[in-house]
This record gives C-alpha cells, structure tokens and sequence, in this order.
C-alpha cells in the first residue's frame, strides 16, 4: 500500500462533537478529503464524475486537495488547486448558507487565481442557493462511491470506504427513504408555515375582502385552510369559485409547484363544483376563460404563470375541482420582507392584482351567469345602482 500522508482518525479527530455542537460537516468533509488526499484512484474517478456535470475543463490536471484553507479569514470546506486554477468545495449538512458565503468565496478567487469554480455539495435541493457553477447532494456522492468501488482497484481497505457510506446513511445524506431524514427534519417547519399563513389571512380578511369586492362582486368570502391551502376565496358552491393565497402541500390538488425543489406556489385558483365536473371542460365559456387567464398572467409578468392543470401531461391524476391557476413561487414573492406587517402588505397587493387578472377575464363572468342563473339579475341591478362591476 502507498504510504498515506496522515492518519484517517488524525485528520478527523480535531472535528469531534465540542460544547453540545455536531460537526457531521467538517467531519465528512475531512474523511472525504482524505480518500481524495490518499487514494489517487478516487481522486481522478471523482474529478471525473464532477466533469460529468459541469464544465470543469483545465481543473482536473495534477492538483492539491486542502481542507480549512484561509481565503483572507474565510475558510472554504475543500479546494482542489491545480497550478493557478482551484475548484471551491462548500459541504453542508442540513445548514443553509451563510449570507454571500459563495459570493465571498468568489471574489476571493478571482483576486488570487486565473480561474475557480465553485461547488456547493448539500443533503438536499432545498439547500442549494447563491448561484454555484455545480449543486449536488451527498447521496450523489454516495451513488457514485457505491458504483466505483467494487471495481476500483484501489489499495484502500474497501471497509472504509463503506463505512462513509454508512455515515452518510446514518445522518439522513445517503439514497432517500421513504419517510425520508429531510422530509422528517422539516415537518414540523412545515406544518408551522400552514397555520401562519392562516393565521395572516385571518388577521388580512376584512381588509382583503374589500379588495376583492372592489374587482368581483356578488360573492362571499371566506378563509380557506384546508387542502393544504391557506388563503381567501369565495364560499361554495363554487359555480365557478376562486381562491387567492398559498399551497403548502399541494399533493390534495395533485400539482407540482412551479419550483417544486425550493418553494411552494402563492395562487389564484379556479374552482368548480362537483356538480358541474361533467360538464364545465367542454363549455365553450371554459375554453375562453383558459386563453384569456394566460393572457392576463403574461400581462402581470414578475414570473407569474398560468398553470392549466387538467391539461399538464406531466400530471397523471386530475383534479377537476381546481383546474386552472396563476401561480409564483411563495418564497420570490415574500423575498426582502421582514415584518408580518410588510408581508401583509404583500399579500393584499397579491389580492388585487390576481383579483384585477381575473376580472379582465369576460369568460369567468359568463361561466357564473350559466352556471347559478341568479346572479344575472343581482349583476344587473347593481350595474344600474353602483357601476362598479368590473368585466
């Protein structure tokens, strides 16, 4: 066997577990770097895989690794320096990234070297942020240990090699479980996010129902927070009926968000009846309103998006009870707010503009005038009263 530089159990021991803190990421990351220090067959098949998703051309010639190299006080998880070139490796567990934490390993790059890439390795998608020029996770990691090894050739006792194997397992960053470690880890979170969201829309409703009553009269209003739902919308029977909030867990509606890996939609919902699911696809009204609800998502812009549920091949249930939407990722939405006060704000902006795209739309007007036959008298007459209906 090649002679190795330092001890596995030395390079780990400075990282054991100190004050009540769990240093899993810079213990993985330095047992990982010493199969990469010490195993040239690892490193090369590593460097490889890498290539294999991101263009790392000129990075992978004769190199270094070094972990807890300083970059001016800043201290990178791994780096891989060959010549004047270096890749940049953050590893987290289940953290988040610093604020700029990559951005400040940018710059440092740039100043001190020719090139750099940074990678970011992570338990999970929802992890991954700042704008890395490659994201992957650990069970990555792990699938391509798994499939190099047993034709490896490589002189390290292979026991080692699965036993980071077993430690990735063990801490949830291995290949995902059924009742997966990071759906566990954020149920809780989840569930919290549910019941404030629900909370707001019973703190906003007075103020949110006068907006709405503003663009769309003749409806009553409630706060909806089931169906994995948390907002305003109209009471039933909806005939049609509409909602405007946020969609914590959409696997009731049998949706997929918009960023399904970072972020659960805000939404404008149409809603129908079970009543009218036998009928309201072929309505020629229905067919209208699909058009001229994608034309008024294009004109909100700031990336909102008409989603036809019925319609998306990517989705093998249908839910004929909400059909069509004009959705953007929650987290975009609330970005830069602090307060529940500003967030507040945000929403009831959210109301009158999804509110306003819905009013614009003359095919939602007449689907209401075929499917509850009253309202065509109570619309007219306020018509006369009040000239506020907005069509």
């Amino acid at each position: 066997m090649r002679h190795m530089d330092h001890s596995l159990f030395t390079s780990i021991k400075k990282y054991r577990p100190r004050d009540g803190k769990d240093s899993i990421e810079n213990f993985i990351t330095e047992t990982f770097a010493w199969f990469l220090r010490n195993c040239p067959e690892f490193s090369k098949a590593y460097l490889n895989f890498l290539s294999g998703k991101a263009d790392l051309e000129g990075f992978t010639g004769a190199g270094t690794w070094g972990t807890q190299s300083s970059f001016g006080g800043l201290f990178p998880d791994l780096t891989y320096t060959s010549g004047k070139r270096i890749l940049v490796f953050e590893h987290k567990a289940w953290a988040h990234l610093h604020p700029n934490q990559l951005a400040n390993y940018r710059r440092y790059a740039v100043e001190h070297f020719e090139a750099h890439r940074i990678i970011l390795v992570t338990a999970g998608e929802h992890q991954f942020a700042q704008d890395p020029d490659l994201a992957i996770c650990w069970r990555d990691i792990y699938q391509f240990i798994e499939s190099w090894l047993p034709d490896s050739g490589t002189q390290i006792p292979h026991f080692l090699f699965n036993s980071f194997l077993d430690l990735l397992r063990h801490d949830g960053m291995g290949p995902a479980a059924p009742l997966s470690h990071e759906a566990i880890l954020y149920n809780n979170l989840a569930i919290g996010l549910h019941r404030t969201a629900v909370d707001m829309m019973h703190q906003v409703f007075h103020r949110a129902v006068n907006v709405l009553e503003s663009r769309i009269s003749g409806l009553q209003y409630e706060v909806h927070w089931q169906w994995g739902r948390a907002g305003i919308g109209t009471v039933r029977p909806w005939k049609p009926g509409f909602f405007i909030g946020f969609l914590p867990d959409p696997t009731d509606h049998f949706v997929t968000p918009q960023q399904p890996k970072t972020s659960p939609d805000c939404c404008l919902i149409l809603s129908f009846e079970n009543s009218l699911h036998g009928s309201y696809p072929a309505n020629e009204n229905f067919i209208s309103l699909k058009s001229e609800l994608a034309t008024a998502a294009s004109l909100l812009g700031e990336g909102w998006e008409c989603y036809n549920h019925l319609d998306d091949p990517e989705s093998k249930q249908k839910n004929r009870w909400h059909p069509l939407y004009i959705r953007r990722p929650m987290l975009e939405l609330l970005r830069g707010s602090v307060t529940l006060q500003e967030q507040e704000a945000v929403y009831l902006d959210v109301v009158d503009k999804l509110a306003k795209a819905l009013a614009s739309c003359p095919s939602f007007f007449r689907l209401r005038e075929v499917y509850n036959p009253s309202l065509r008298v109570e619309e007219k007459n306020e018509r006369i009263n009040t000239d506020t209906l907005i069509v």
